[in-house]
């Protein structure tokens, strides 16, 4: 009778050890898929400069880039004029590459495809961007939505997950923050170019919150600002930055990184 009740206890103990290493497994494949990117100082503002041109957001433009060293890349989303997000900074830009000048008319979806760029250079849209990610799993994306960020964020949450954890979201706003991290987004950027807010505002709110950083124009990143969001634990990036001098100018001030057309990472001096 002994032996029995003790083959059951002995069973029993496995039973419950395996459980809490299946659950151990687990939890700590949950902690790792969220735990924080550690961050370069150069991210390629709109994908970086292809052929001397800033601000494409074109493939070849990440292409460039990657070879040059750079990992992390901003990139600017905007909307078709029939509702669908397409990678450009703005309708005035992607025209000029199109060859179509002086125009900020916004296209459909099929007349954006049938559009033949200038250079050859390829306009992404969210496919083309997710088969990148899919060939450079060491590369994330800087997001920097013009229009409904919440909305596009979701879109590519619910369908491309397979690059979700590769999409780092810029936030306009402190109430864009809790919206975003609902969504599953564990590392965000705050970015001020947008928001209306006193350094003190932005501080209370990087202290409450889990930034992965904080982004802001060139003259806020000559302010106290940089090195007070240091003292709390927080980096700072500035855009665009593509003058050197300036670049050690604002490192000296605390700013941690910047945004840059032109910089290059495989050849880069601290």
């Amino acid at each position: 009778m002994f032996f029995k009740s003790l083959n059951k206890f002995i069973i029993l103990a496995l039973f419950l050890g395996v459980v809490a290493l299946s659950i151990g497994v687990y939890s700590n494949k949950k902690e790792i898929g969220n735990e924080k990117i550690h961050l370069d100082r150069l991210i390629a503002h709109a994908g970086g400069e292809i052929y001397g041109i800033r601000i494409t957001n074109s493939m070849q433009a990440l292409d460039n880039s990657y070879e040059k060293g750079f990992r992390f890349f901003e990139l600017d989303f905007e909307w078709t004029s029939d509702g669908i997000p397409v990678i450009l900074h703005d309708w005035g830009n992607a025209n000029w590459f199109f060859n179509i000048k002086y125009s900020t008319e916004a296209h459909t979806y099929e007349k954006f495809k049938s559009l033949k760029p200038i250079l050859g250079l390829k306009i992404m849209d969210l496919n083309d961007l997710s088969d990148w990610l899919k060939k450079h799993k060491d590369a994330y994306i800087i997001t920097d939505v013009k229009s409904e960020n919440i909305k596009l964020l979701q879109l590519l949450k619910d369908n491309y997950p397979d690059i979700k954890n590769q999409i780092i979201p810029q936030i306009h706003s402190f109430d864009e923050y809790d919206k975003v991290k609902n969504l599953g987004y564990s590392n965000i950027i705050l970015t001020l170019y947008k928001l209306e807010a006193t350094d003190e505002e932005i501080l209370k709110f990087c202290k409450d919150t889990d930034l992965l950083a904080v982004t802001m124009y060139e003259s806020k990143g000559f302010t106290d600002l940089p090195k007070r969001l240091s003292e709390i634990g927080i980096k700072s990036y500035v855009h665009t930055i593509n003058d050197y001098n300036v670049y050690v100018k604002l490192r000296d001030n605390g700013v941690f990184g910047v945004y840059t057309d032109y910089f290059q990472p495989n050849n880069w001096v601290e």
